[in-house]
């Protein structure tokens, strides 16, 4: 196994053609892990060859090991769609949804400690209480949305808008949904980060991402 500042790898025999010699076998990397830019880590899931398969191995039984942040996905077969990140894309797909990688702006099981409002826990209960199902992300950015709101009514003590928009620019903080930060000029909201996630045997399971935004 070689490494270099953003992957480990291993190297396979490979033959090539050229007019000049004719057939020669090289040696070309076959990669086992990458690093992404928040220093977690993805591995390769491939079904790969002997003695690379050793190697591969070695490398997953090393980061469990360690307990490592690290996602597990086959390098040559990476499929992503936005609409990935839904209950309903596995409802519609079934057993195709399986590997494929999506956004998703919140997930139940990466919950934020919240300085306002409720955790993830009070809201997934009683959401599931009210609906007889679990939320999506799209609701739960609806309900983020309103803690907001009150927050800056409670600190403006005002429903003027522009009193609440300058409240607004000055609230930096988390709710279970995320972090809630204004760009000064913009106004555009950049505190929040969003997820990625991969379909594993019919449930989501959140991967490393690095300075998604």
């Amino acid at each position: 196994m070689k490494v270099n500042e953003s992957m480990l790898y291993t190297q396979a025999p490979v033959r090539r053609w050229s007019q000049s010699v004719g057939y020669e076998t090289q040696l070309e990397p076959v990669p086992l892990a990458v690093r992404l830019k928040d220093d977690s880590l993805l591995a390769n899931g491939a079904a790969l060859g002997w003695p690379r398969t050793r190697h591969q191995r070695n490398v997953l039984r090393s980061l469990e090991d360690a307990h490592a942040s690290f996602g597990v996905v086959p390098f040559h077969s990476i499929v992503a769609a936005v609409a990935a990140g839904v209950q309903p894309f596995y409802d519609e797909l079934g057993r195709a949804a399986e590997g494929v990688i999506g956004p998703s702006q919140w997930e139940a099981h990466a919950s934020f400690s919240a300085g306002i409002g409720p955790d993830a826990f009070w809201f997934l209960r009683n959401f599931r209480k009210q609906f007889r199902r679990k939320p999506e992300y799209t609701a739960a950015g609806s309900f983020a949305v309103g803690l907001i709101f009150k927050e800056c009514v409670r600190r403006a003590g005002s429903l003027q808008d522009n009193n609440l928009l300058a409240t607004a620019a000055e609230l930096d903080g988390y709710t279970f949904y995320g972090r809630f930060r204004l760009d000064s000029a913009s106004r555009r909201q950049v505190g929040h980060r969003i997820l990625l996630i991969q379909w594993v045997r019919d449930h989501k399971v959140l991967l490393p991402t690095g300075n998604i935004e």
